[in-house]
């Protein structure tokens, strides 16, 4: 699972990005211990990436893409098919 994120551009007030994010690997939220996982990351180690994500200025026009912590990787497959989601009506 990943954070969706939205943040201004900084070039301008008006203008918004996204990206996406997964923080961490079981990180110890209430979702995995209610789920019965093992908790693998705590939640400052998460953390980590979703500050950097917010302040690094290299960051600050990037826009569309996604990571794994610190590291761009693309997305699953099924993020790029611009057809109708499975079982939606249209």
């Amino acid at each position: 699972m990943g954070q969706r994120a939205s943040r201004p551009r900084r070039s301008s007030p008006f203008l918004w990005g996204e990206l996406v994010l997964h923080p961490a690997h079981l990180m110890d939220t209430r979702a995995v211990r209610e789920y019965g996982l093992t908790r693998a990351v705590p939640v400052e180690e998460g953390v980590r990436p979703i500050v950097r994500l917010i302040t690094d200025p290299a960051l600050s026009e990037v826009t569309g893409r996604c990571f794994d912590r610190f590291t761009e990787k693309s997305a699953h497959e099924q993020a790029y098919d611009r057809g109708p989601a499975p079982g939606s009506v249209h």
